[in-house]
C-alpha cells in the first residue's frame, strides 16, 4: 500500500506541529516602570494548557531593590572565618593549662580545647564556657544576616539564608500585585488558585540552583529581577498563597539539588502526596522545564519521596 502526503493532510501536520511547539507554559511579556516612589510590574503568561493570565502591581522602589540584599554576596567560608576570629578572641581568657587547638581551610573550621597540664575540672569548665561563646557568636553572626544552619535529609549541615523569614517578611509589600490575583481567583476552588501561583512561578526565567545559597533571591527581588533559582521560586510561590490562604497549611520541601512545596486541600484531589509521620502534604512542583500540575511531580522527585530523602520546613 502506497501513502502519499496531501496538501490537507500536510497542512494538518503543521497546525499540529505549530500546536505543540506552542502549547508549553512560557512568559510573554515583562514590564517594570518606576513612577516616582513606586515601580510598576506586570506580567503576561501562558499555562501549560494554553491559557492566557496577567498580572501586576506596583511596589515601592525602596522596599524592591533593598529586598535581599546580601544574600547573593554571603559565602559560607565568611561564617568561617568569623568564627575562627571569635575563636582566637576567646582564647585570650582562657584559664592557665588550657590550649585552643585549630584547624581551619577556606571553608572549614574545627576548634577544641585541650588540656596543657590543667585539671579535668578546669578544662571541662573551659570547654563549657567555649562553646556557649562560640555558640553565641555563630547565632549572632547568622541572625544578623538572616541566616540559618540546616541539616538536609542526607545529614549535611549548611549554612544558607533563612528562606522562612523572606517568605513571610516579603508578603506585605506585595500587596498591590496580591489584591490583583486575590480578584482573578476569587471564584476559582484552592487548588486550581494555587495552581495558578505555579504557573506564574514556573515560567518565571530560571538561574541555577546553588544549595550554599548564593544564588537565593528574596520574593520580592525575584519579581523585581524577574529570574529566580528552584529556592526563590520556591519561596516566591509560598509568599503568595500565604498571602491568599493566611491560615492553609503549607511547607516547603527540600531534596537534593531541589526544593518544592506542599500544601494541605480539604477535599479529595488525585496526585502525588508526602506523609511526613504526621501529616499529608499534596506535592507541588514550582520549578520544572515543563510546568506539571499540583499532584504531578518529577521522576527525581519521586526518587526522594520514595527514599524519605525531604527535609520540611513548615510556613507559618
Amino acid at each position: 500500500m502506497k501513502y502519499c502526503l496531501t496538501p490537507n493532510s500536510f497542512l494538518l501536520g503543521l497546525l499540529l506541529l505549530f500546536i505543540s511547539l506552542f502549547s508549553q507554559a512560557k512568559q510573554l511579556e515583562f514590564n517594570r516602570i518606576q513612577q516616582a516612589d513606586q515601580t510598576l510590574l506586570s506580567w503576561v503568561w501562558k499555562d501549560a494548557q494554553g491559557d492566557q493570565h496577567y498580572l501586576k502591581g506596583s511596589i515601592n522602589t525602596e522596599v524592591l531593590v533593598n529586598a535581599g540584599r546580601g544574600t547573593s554576596k554571603f559565602k559560607s567560608r565568611h561564617y568561617n572565618q568569623f568564627q575562627v576570629r571569635a575563636a582566637r578572641k576567646a582564647e585570650a581568657n582562657l584559664p592557665p593549662g588550657v590550649n585552643l587547638r585549630l584547624v581551619h581551610s577556606a571553608h572549614t573550621y574545627e576548634a577544641e580545647l585541650i588540656s596543657a597540664g590543667a585539671e579535668p575540672e578546669v578544662l571541662l569548665g573551659a570547654q563549657v564556657q567555649f562553646r556557649k561563646l562560640m555558640e553565641q557568636s555563630g547565632n549572632g553572626y547568622l541572625n544578623a544576616r538572616k541566616l540559618i544552619q540546616f541539616q538536609d535529609a542526607h545529614g549535611k549541615l549548611r549554612i544558607m539564608p533563612d528562606h522562612l523569614f523572606f517568605t513571610i517578611n516579603d508578603i506585605r509589600p506585595m500587596h498591590p500585585l496580591l489584591e490583583n490575583l486575590r480578584e482573578q481567583v476569587r471564584l476559582l476552588p484552592p487548588h486550581q488558585t494555587i495552581e495558578r501561583v505555579m504557573s506564574f512561578v514556573q515560567t518565571i526565567p530560571e538561574d541555577d540552583y546553588d544549595e550554599s545559597g548564593t544564588s537565593y533571591r528574596s520574593p520580592l527581588t525575584v519579581l523585581f529581577d524577574n529570574k529566580a533559582d528552584v529556592a526563590s521560586k520556591a519561596t516566591l510561590a509560598a509568599a503568595m498563597i500565604r498571602g491568599i490562604y493566611p491560615q492553609r497549611p503549607l511547607t516547603l520541601m527540600y531534596m537534593k539539588g531541589h526544593v518544592m512545596l506542599g500544601v494541605q486541600i480539604n477535599y479529595d484531589l488525585p496526585g502525588k502526596t508526602y506523609y511526613d509521620g504526621k501529616e499529608v502534604w499534596i506535592c507541588a512542583e514550582i520549578a520544572n522545564k515543563k510546568p506539571l500540575a499540583i499532584g504531578t511531580i518529577r521522576p527525581d522527585t519521586e526518587k526522594a519521596l520514595a527514599a524519605q530523602a525531604v527535609e520540611l520546613i513548615r510556613v507559618p
